[in-house]
């Protein structure tokens, strides 16, 4: 037979398809074609070899509805493959369409776009399709693709072996299968491989029919429940487990490459089964579809995906040795909370479109440390962890997302500032998402107790096997409310950057940090306020319309000494004076209650950035560094004040030293003085601690040379502080 090739495209035939079938090349398959059922059959040669010549194999059968539009083309999404033999029918009888050797009947022609393979019809050879069910079957060869589609990850002791796996988000469906490739297409699939018999082979589902003859392996996986075509999976090697059931039978499997010791599962077997148990709870919603869970550690992956029930992980982040800390160990617990959340919120109930990505990553970035305070690892609780960065710079990976509030914060500001809405895969859908969420939560609780668990689990009951957008599940949150307060989060949702608010007398001041303030629409603040004179906490909903904002008599007649944001869940930041961080310092020391040390913490991230915006004065930030010795000593007992307040400012200190040049190491001198006094630290805080003062300690710790994420943030400060008047200030400061 001939062969039809899939191949780039020039501009002018994306445009000359565009305008015969009436949309973008890349838009056509989902308007055209609402698929219901895949069958797949795809045969791979040599799995564990690095080799990636001559690509795979595949058959595909499709069953699906066409649409009124269909009357003019018909596409399916498919890149990097060729296909072979093609034939169109309805299911009710009679073909449509078929091609051989590259030529069609009916007068049809195909044309390949950058993104798709298009049918363009002979006269009324598609009439009359709208509705109806058709199938389409075609064989095909493919490309292995790098790091995207099905690909092969090398070994990290072998690099000329692999394992063969997957990675079909965003976009690498298109790569393994003809399909139309959108997350809102949702469809059953029905998967086959073959393969060399020696080896394990796992997909989504269970194994429903296995063959072996010749040294191959067939088989056949049980059809998937409803779902997107980018969490389809496939994980081939020479791969070895640990296992465990959960509660009601479950069973959960965490795999390695054979060359990786079983016992570094160990963790991520704890971590699997401790996190689907938790989730399984807080949604109350058991995953029934599923028997089983793999999740799989991949070489050199960068990354890890939540593919419906065979979940792949990048092993560094997923395996930890016997010889391993606390930090460790906590990236094992956190990845895996993250991509367990997945489980419900991106696959049962998924993004309606890549521009409402933000539900998936932000919800998901949102629970995951709810999940990680349910496993109670550590002397931090996820409230601590959800504002602030804890883990020193160092060479390793790092906590999944760290602080997601302070990183969203961080980072929403000027040129990468942009709305939840839209096609991005960046720290605004993961951080600025979840942070928005944790806001909302906190409002519908303020409201009615437990009204915001409620309202998620009921959508996620409604919504199952469906769709949704950021702004729909939002609302999920307020159902059981007035529904005019849901306005509170269209600002949040649709508009850039935040508002930053100063307490001038009577009200509050809002503008933006890279802008003058021109407010979009009026909207919805939400305001928690801590009187420290009268010991009582208000909570208000401040419309802002313009830049100053009359604030509620009982708020505004001691506006002075009043803490705002308190609790630390709002989406913004606030200029505070030196008498508050004082104050407040008194009194995460005295409560040392959880609500008290993540004000503080929001606080001093707040007043860190501030003063690199030029609000407030270096000084601030001096003086109340002096302070800290008040503590006397850092230990178990006050450890989230110490890690989430007192090392946030001491690393700033040190960031002005190493910038300064300064002869003194007053940073160093205070961690030492707090930290070392202690005789009677556990393993862990002791463990911590030294982790960080060696950090600070480093000659780079302050600006990295290397190309590293975490040293970006150090380089990305020197370069704004040597364009300000921020450096000298610092450097006359001290």
């Amino acid at each position: 037979l001939g062969s039809l090739s899939v191949r780039s495209a020039s501009a002018s035939v994306d445009e000359r398809v565009a305008s015969l079938c009436g949309s973008n090349p890349d838009d056509l398959p989902a308007l055209l074609v609402r698929p219901e059922h895949y069958e797949i059959n795809l045969t791979i040669a040599e799995p564990t070899s690095a080799e990636v010549v001559g690509g795979f194999g595949g058959k595909m059968r499709l069953r699906a509805r066409a649409s009124e539009a269909s009357a003019r083309c018909l596409a399916l999404h498919a890149v990097n493959m060729t296909l072979n033999d093609v034939m169109v029918r309805r299911e009710s009888g009679g073909t449509i369409v078929s091609c051989t050797a590259g030529v069609c009947s009916g007068g049809v022609s195909l044309v390949y776009t950058s993104s798709a393979v298009v049918f363009l019809p002979g006269s009324g050879v598609f009439d009359g399709l709208g509705d109806e069910v058709i199938l389409l079957e075609t064989s095909y060869q493919a490309s292995f693709g790098e790091r995207s589609g099905l690909y092969k990850a090398q070994l990290s002791s072998k690099p000329r072996e692999a394992v063969t796996v997957t990675q079909l988000e965003t976009k690498g469906a298109r790569q393994v299968f003809p399909s139309v490739d959108e997350p809102g297409s949702k469809a059953t699939f029905r998967i086959t491989i073959d393969v060399p018999s020696e080896l394990v082979a796992l997909s989504n589902m269970d194994v429903a029919e296995a063959r072996v003859a010749d040294g191959r392996q067939s088989k056949t996986f049980e059809t998937t429940p409803v779902m997107s075509p980018y969490l389809l999976a496939l994980a081939i090697g020479e791969f070895h487990s640990l296992d465990s059931e959960m509660n009601d039978g479950t069973l959960v499997k965490v795999w390695s490459t054979t060359e990786q010791d079983l016992e570094t599962l160990e963790v991520a077997l704890d971590a699997s089964v401790k996190a689907l148990e938790f989730y399984t709870s807080w949604t109350d919603q058991k995953m029934r579809d599923f028997k089983k869970f793999d999740l799989v550690a991949v070489p050199g992956r960068g990354g890890a995906m939540e593919n419906w029930g065979l979940l792949l992980f990048d092993e560094r982040r997923f395996l930890v040795n016997v010889t391993d800390g606390f930090y460790e160990r906590l990236e094992c617990y956190d990845v895996t909370c993250h991509e367990i959340a997945h489980q419900w919120m991106g696959n049962l109930v998924t993004a309606a479109s890549w521009d409402d990505i933000s539900f998936n990553e932000g919800f998901a970035t949102f629970m995951e440390y709810k999940c990680l305070s349910s496993l109670g690892i550590g002397p931090f609780g996820s409230s601590l962890l959800f504002e602030v960065a804890l883990t020193p710079l160092s060479g390793k990976l790092g906590v999944h997302f760290p602080g997601a509030r302070s990183q969203a914060l961080a980072y929403d500001v000027g040129e990468k500032a942009h709305p939840l809405v839209g096609d991005h895969f960046d720290k605004i859908s993961y951080s600025k998402g979840a942070a928005v969420v944790s806001m909302i939560e906190a409002i519908a609780e303020s409201l009615s107790p437990g009204s915001f668990q409620s309202g998620i689990r009921s959508c996620l009951r409604e919504k199952a096997y469906s769709t949704t957008t950021y702004r729909d599940m939002l609302a999920c949150a307020f159902q059981l409310h007035d529904p005019a307060i849901l306005a509170l989060a269209d600002y949040w949702v649709f508009e850039d950057s935040y508002p930053v608010i100063s307490k001038p007398e009577g009200g509050v001041i809002a503008r933006y940090l890279d802008r003058d303030w021109v407010p979009p629409t009026a909207f919805m603040l939400p305001l928690r306020s801590w009187d420290q004179e009268k010991n009582i906490v208000n909570t208000d909903m401040v419309l802002v319309s313009s830049s100053f904002t009359p604030l509620p008599e009982n708020v505004a007649s001691n506006l002075e000494g009043t803490i705002l944001n308190y609790g630390g869940r709002g989406y913004f930041r606030v200029v505070h004076n030196l008498s508050d961080y004082r104050e407040m310092l008194r009194a995460a020391a005295k409560d040392g209650g959880p609500e008290t040390i993540v004000t503080l913490a929001r606080m001093v991230d707040d007043l860190i950035h501030l003063v690199d915006d030029g609000l407030v004065d270096g000084s601030v930030l001096l003086r109340f560094s002096g302070e800290l010795e008040s503590l006397r000593e850092c230990n178990s007992s006050n450890a989230e004040l110490c890690f989430g307040v007192v090392l946030p400012v001491l690393r700033e200190l040190r960031l002005w030293e190493m910038f300064c040049n300064s002869s003194k190491a007053t940073s160093v001198d205070i961690a030492k003085t707090l930290f070392l006094s202690n005789s009677s630290a556990d393993g862990i805080f002791l463990e911590l601690v030294n982790e960080h003062l060696a950090a600070l300690g480093r000659s780079d710790f302050a600006f990295c040379n290397d190309e590293s994420e975490k040293c970006d943030v150090g380089l990305d400060r020197k370069a704004e502080w040597l364009e300000k008047s921020v450096g000298k200030t610092v450097c006359d400061l001290l």
